[in-house]
């Protein structure tokens, strides 16, 4: 494991995703029952992707035996931080974030260790003005949980292709008061969608127009801060985000480096370019990505997207990576 520190967050590389899953957990359940101990309420804000996999399966895991986190969680709320504006009676409910919590997270520990945490789903409708009085109540909600002194939040991230964090992307500016929105869905965004859920998503227009997010102002008022990001297409977010200490509005995830109790579990995959940048610049402060890793990012777009839209995505990376010195 190599560890790395950017701004205030501490950066672990695993080998591989269980294993980055398992420690995420250990130390969400050092801070979740510190919390229990102090009196106050535990509550997991979580998002619903692929990249959560390995960390719900540690934490379903590790509950099995550990009688302490099974109270704990007993007495939690969990939260989401973003979804589609689908109508749970629709055909297309498998695709939204609440189908996915529920089947790997919330089902699992009820079936499996016998415990119902208090679950609130983000219930969007198929109908955008019912959804406008959801989002407010939901962000009310919310806001009330991190601003409560008696409430201790445990938010779990990811980083997306292009570095946004939850549906917060550059389109969206940092400084935004906190709250949810409504996001229009980018190339990026849809390209990962069908990468995540082929089988739901098999061609763009399969893929939700638009999304429902919380900001990322929003996101950085938990308490606590666990980012995991296992896959191999992150590498760019992840060296963009982590790579120099620099928070961008190209790269809405680069913003966990200011929060002041933040970890991020990286796999050897996902943490390839960020090592090879940051043991570079180790032994000489004017260090470049090579040739050989700047072709191996520019790869992965055109692996997962196609023709234009790689160009695209290629041209935008090279320029913050140009912005952000890394090239």
């Amino acid at each position: 494991m190599q560890e790395l520190t950017t701004g205030n967050t501490q950066i672990f590389v695993l080998p591989d995703e269980d294993t980055a899953g398992l420690k995420a957990v250990a130390l969400a359940r050092k801070k979740l029952l510190a919390a229990f101990d102090r009196g106050v309420k535990p509550v997991l804000w979580m998002m619903a992707a692929p990249s959560g996999f390995s960390f719900y399966r540690a934490l379903v895991n590790t509950a099995s035996t550990d009688e302490k986190l099974r109270t704990v969680l007993s007495h939690s709320a969990i939260y989401q931080f973003d979804d589609y504006p689908i109508d749970r009676e629709s055909r297309r409910f498998p695709v939204t974030f609440r189908h996915l919590l529920e089947e790997y997270l919330i089902h699992p520990l009820q079936a499996e260790i016998g415990i119902s945490p208090e679950w609130n789903p983000l219930e969007l409708k198929g109908d955008k003005e019912t959804n406008n009085t959801v989002l407010r109540q939901y962000e009310q909600r919310l806001l009330e949980r991190l601003q409560d002194d008696q409430s201790y939040v445990l938010e779990i991230k990811g980083i997306g292709m292009d570095g946004h964090w939850g549906f917060h992307g550059s389109e969206t500016a940092l400084d935004t008061a906190p709250g949810l929105m409504r996001v229009p869905m980018n190339s990026e965004n849809i390209y990962q969608q069908m990468i995540d859920w082929p089988q739901y998503f098999k061609t763009n227009s399969d893929v939700p127009q638009y999304a429902v997010t919380c900001n990322v102002a929003m996101f950085m008022l938990a308490d606590t801060i666990i980012d995991i990001v296992p896959q191999n297409t992150k590498q760019f977010a992840v060296l963009a985000a982590y790579g120099t200490g620099t928070v961008s509005n190209d790269i809405p995830s680069s913003a966990l480096i200011r929060h002041p109790d933040s970890a991020s579990f990286l796999t050897q995959d996902s943490g390839k370019a960020l090592q090879t940048y940051r043991n570079g610049k180790a032994k000489d402060a004017n260090y470049r990505i090579d040739a050989e890793t700047l072709n191996e990012l520019e790869s992965i777009w055109k692996e997962n997207q196609s023709g234009d839209d790689a160009e695209q995505s290629i041209e935008k990376m090279r320029q913050i990576l140009t912005d952000l010195s890394i090239i």
